[in-house]
């Protein structure tokens, strides 16, 4: 388990990727290099010393405090700015730091299909910065690797490294992603000492010496929020590592207990096919909303599910809409984990006396103890089960969720799992919710004119709170999101070897679902679409969007160039037909209305 170090309590790692001269348009994973230099000056005149990845890994091993507080810097990539910009800085501040480069990539400066590419350093370079005695120089592993054999290519990673750095060490550290329990031991048997990745690997399983946990620091990014959240995310790593370990001292007692449990059955209504469900925060209430009334679960995606997302550095593409606990045609109460903990809630119970008012519960518990879920008995993370009934004489509850299979789907989960995955500290909060019918959900085409317009035109309002995720430099919204998902799609999966396909499916919902809209819109205002962009978007989106799922599924299998080719160019005529069907329809609309306006006014 990571062990404190320095008089805060921790060493922050601090991740850079590109330094540059000055700002320009994109700075996702850059900074400037007068940025860089005051993220330096201000930690120093905090009283933080800069420390190697070396240091940092032999603190780890004392078994005595050290005396002051540091921080260490890392980059990724080995582009030729960490030479020419941020190693004169690094010199002259006399800060210490590690570059992880991709051995493949050294001394590139164009490379087959990524265009435009971002030049590394040369061998002379390296070895010019790792014989200052400041810069160490180590591997990483890139997505072109992604089809390797993990040790035999890192053993060639290493072995590239010393010959061409004239050392033996180059096997000290290195950098990989989204690791696992598979990852570590690998790398430790070829002799790794450190194991760098990101912050976004947040299970307790990965608190150990071995690995170190960077933050990413961007130009946007405070160098001291960076600090406090990779500090936050560490404490919360020890505090689940803890509650890990004490688990098992509750498994028996809770078979016990709900062995001998005997309360009547029940099963409320639920819809196995919502009319949304990319997501899981969209298919559990889309579930309990489609039971009944189907015309308002209509008006409602009519009104909502206009706005976009994309967060490239995740590969996430989603809806932009508010979150569903705030719709009037929903009753929600959510309790977290804290309140149920300390007002001593048995949540079995909690749960099952809720489905008896009617009350169905989007539950975030651990996976690990969940059969059917992609982490089950694997990895202990936090994800969701909508619970819709209980069976006493199985003592089950009946719940929908994906599953392992990638399919939204019914299942069964035994109370005693449940329990265990609600006594785990990976269990985040419940939310109980049942349909609220006496709320009306109103068409109004004035107030769809101006949401379509924000959209095509990519405005993007925080609406006092309640998005899902916050306005941030790195995202793009509303058209720009779908503009530059399609964009972005051949350059990424051709680095990646892999076109994500969750985000994908996002993507291609969206596309269905504003077709729809857009049909929906036209029946009900009378607009003729023969012959018309709309008519043409309206016939062909269903049709294509299938065909763009299955086309990246083959490029995935066959990793064909020519296939990418074909699923970039529709998801950009997917875009094209969308803008020119909207733009149409927003003229449709103010053309009516502007004549009514004119006759009542005559």
């Amino acid at each position: 388990m990571t062990e404190h170090i320095g008089n805060n309590g921790y060493c922050t790692v601090f991740l850079y990727t590109s330094i540059l001269e000055q700002e320009q348009k994109d700075m996702r994973y850059c900074t400037t290099a007068e940025k860089f230099k005051r993220d330096m000056y201000q930690m120093i005149e905090a009283g933080y010393q800069p420390v190697s990845l070396r240091d940092l890994y032999a603190f780890k091993h004392r078994t005595e405090q050290p005396s002051v507080s540091y921080f260490s810097v890392v980059m990724i990539g080995g582009y030729e700015d960490n030479y020419t910009v941020a190693f004169p800085i690094l010199k002259e501040m006399n800060v210490p730091a590690s570059i992880f480069v991709c051995t493949d990539l050294v001394g590139k400066d164009s490379y087959p299909g990524i265009n435009p590419f971002t030049p590394h350093f040369g061998w002379k370079a390296a070895r010019d910065m790792r014989e200052s005695g400041l810069i160490d120089i180590y591997a990483m592993w890139h997505p072109f690797d992604k089809e390797k054999d993990l040790q035999t290519a890192v053993k060639e990673k290493i072995r590239v490294l010393n010959q061409n750095l004239r050392s033996d060490d180059a096997g000290f550290a290195f950098c990989y992603s989204n690791i696992d329990k598979t990852v570590v031991t690998n790398l430790t048997e070829l002799g790794v000492k450190v194991i760098l990745t990101n912050e976004t690997l947040k299970t307790a399983e990965n608190s150990q010496r071995e690995i170190i946990v960077s933050t990413n620091v961007e130009y946007y990014t405070e160098i001291f929020d960076a600090m406090s959240r990779q500090i936050g995310i560490h404490n919360d790593l020890l505090y689940k590592a803890i509650g890990i370990n004490e688990i098992h001292i509750y498994e028996k007692t809770l078979k016990e207990k709900y062995y001998g449990l005997n309360l009547p059955s029940i099963s409320l209504p639920i819809n196995r096919y919502p009319m949304i469900r990319n997501y899981l925060r969209h298919a559990f209430p889309f579930s309990v909303l489609e039971t009944e009334r189907h015309d308002r679960v209509e008006r409602l995606v009519l009104n909502e599910y206009i706005e976009t997302v994309f967060v490239p550095s995740y590969h996430w593409f989603d809806y932009h809409n508010t979150i569903y606990k705030n719709w009037d045609c929903l009753c929600c109460f959510t309790m977290t984990r804290d309140i149920m903990k300390i007002n001593n809630i048995d949540v079995v119970e909690y749960v099952i006396n809720s489905l008896y008012e009617g009350y169905y519960c989007d539950i975030w518990l651990d996976t690990y103890y969940i059969p059917k879920k992609p982490g089950y008995m694997k990895e202990h993370q936090t994800h969701g089960l909508l619970i819709y009934g209980y069976n006493n004489a199985k003592k089950v509850f009946l719940v929908l969720s994906y599953t392992n299979h990638a399919v939204y789907e019914e299942f069964e989960v035994s109370l005693c799992d449940f329990a265990m995955a609600c006594v785990s500290p990976y269990f985040g909060e419940l939310s109980l919710m049942k349909r609220n019918d006496e709320c009306p959900i109103v068409y109004n085409i004035h107030l769809l004119r101006d949401r379509l317009s924000r959209y095509i035109y990519s405005i993007t309002e925080d609406d006092h709170d309640l998005k899902y995720i916050k306005p941030d430099i790195g995202n793009y919204y509303n058209f720009h999101a779908c503009e530059y998902f399609a964009d972005s799609l051949y350059d990424s999966a051709l680095r990646e070897k892999n076109i994500h396909q969750t985000s994908l499916y996002g993507f291609a919902e969206h596309k269905r679902c504003m077709a729809w809209r857009l049909q929906y819109i036209c029946q009900i205002e009378g607009f003729c679409v023969d012959n018309s962009n709309v008519d043409a978007y309206m016939r062909n989106t269903e049709r294509d969007c299938e065909f763009l799922i299955n086309v990246s599924i083959k490029y995935n299998l066959t990793k064909k160039e020519r296939v990418l080719v074909t699923a970039a160019n529709c998801a950009k005529n997917l875009v094209r037909q969308e803008r020119e069907a909207i733009l149409w329809l927003i003229e449709k609309i103010d053309g009516k209305y502007a004549e009514k306006n004119r006759s009542i006014g005559n």
